[in-house]
C-alpha cells in the first residue's frame, strides 16, 4: 500500500526489495549487513538496467536501514582510489535522495527523549500495540532484543547500526534525506538530534514532525479501521512524494558530494524543521477572555 501510494503521487517507479530478515538468519548471525547489502545490490541492479534516479524509502526498521545503506554507499566513496572520484563512472552506485517515516536510528534506545516523551492519547481501532507506539519504557525489552537479534556480534552502538551514533564527518556524504517521525513517538528524539548533527556536517536533511501522531502512522493513509483515511499519513505521502521529485530534479547531489565538494554546514548547524498541526485551532485570545482569568 505504501509503495503504491508513493508511486501514484509522485508519478515514481516502485521496486519492493525482499532484503534478507532476522527471521530468515540465526540470532548468533544478525541480519547485518545482509539487508544492507541486499538494498545496494537493488541499486546497482537498477542503475545497470538503465535508472537515471534511484531514491530510497522506508518505514520503521525500513527505514533504519535506508539510512544504514546511505551511510555505507558514503563510506564506500570515501575508501574508493582518488582517481575514480568525480571522474569515470564509480562501481558504488548514487542515490538520488530518501525519505524515512518513523526511522530508528538509533538502536541504543539512549536518547532522553525515549525515556520521557509519551505517546499521543489517541484511540484508532486496527492500530495495535507495537514498539515506540507506547508510554515509556514498556517497549523497550522488544526492542532492545530486536536489536540484538539484528546485530548478531556487532555492538548495536556501532554508527554502521546506529545512524544517530555517526560522527559528522560519517554523515557529510549523504544524499538529500526527509525524515518523516510522529510528533507523538518515542524515536522523536534521535530523529531530531540526527538531523541536526547531518545538517551541520554539510548534509541535506529535512525533518517533518506530525504532531499528535504515532509510530509508523503514515502506514493508515487507508484509514484506521473505517472508511476515512488518515489525514496527516496522506499529507505526509504527499510530502515525501514532492520531495523526492526535488532531490530527482536537482540530479542527487546534495551540499556534499562524497570527496567532490568540500563541506559547507548551514550557518546555525541545526537542520530545517516543519512541525505540522492541524487541528484544536481556537480564535485569539482577548482581554475580555482573560477577566475571569486575572
Amino acid at each position: 500500500m505504501l509503495m503504491s501510494k508513493l508511486a501514484g503521487l509522485g508519478e515514481l517507479g516502485v521496486l519492493g526489495v525482499d532484503y534478507r530478515t532476522t527471521d530468515a538468519q540465526p540470532p548468533s548471525e544478525g541480519a547485518f549487513p545482509s539487508a544492507v547489502d541486499d538494498v545496494i545490490g537493488a541499486v546497482s541492479w537498477l542503475t545497470q538496467h538503465g535508472a537515471k534516479s534511484v531514491a530510497l524509502v522506508g518505514d520503521s526498521s525500513g527505514g533504519t536501514i535506508v539510512v544504514q545503506v546511505l551511510l555505507e554507499l558514503a563510506r564506500r566513496r570515501r575508501q574508493q582510489p582518488r582517481s575514480n572520484v568525480g571522474g569515470r563512472a564509480s562501481d558504488v552506485p548514487t542515490v538520488s535522495g530518501a525519505v524515512t517515516f518513523s526511522a530508528w536510528l538509533d538502536l541504543t534506545d539512549s536518547s532522553p527523549a525515549y525515556h520521557s516523551h509519551k505517546h499521543c492519547a489517541g484511540e484508532c481501532s486496527g492500530i495495535g500495540a507495537q514498539a515506540f507506539q507506547m508510554t515509556p519504557g514498556a517497549g523497550q525489552l522488544k526492542s532492545m532484543c530486536d536489536a540484538l537479534k539484528y546485530a548478531g556480534n556487532l555492538s548495536i552502538a556501532d554508527p554502521r547500526l546506529s545512524p544517530a551514533q555517526a560522527a559528522a564527518p560519517e554523515l557529510a556524504g549523504l544524499p538529500p534525506l526527509m525524515l518523516v517521525i510522529g510528533g507523538g513517538e518515542q524515536l522523536l528524539g534521535e530523529n531530531l538530534e540526527f538531523a541536526r548533527v547531518a545538517s551541520a556536517a554539510g548534509a541535506a536533511v529535512q525533518v517533518e514532525v506530525f504532531e499528535g501522531m504515532w509510530h509508523d502512522f503514515v502506514q493508515e493513509s487507508e484509514g484506521c479501521g473505517s472508511d476515512a483515511p488518515l489525514r496527516e499519513a496522506g499529507q505526509a505521502l504527499a510530502a515525501a512524494a514532492a520531495f523526492l521529485n526535488a532531490s530527482r530534479a536537482a540530479g542527487g547531489c546534495a551540499v556534499v558530494c562524497g570527496e567532490r565538494l568540500p563541506a559547507r554546514p548551514s550557518a546555525a548547524g541545526l537542520s530545517p524543521v516543519r512541525w505540522s498541526y492541524d487541528y484544536n485551532f481556537k480564535p485569539p485570545i482577548t482581554r475580555r477572555d482573560c477577566a475571569n482569568v486575572w
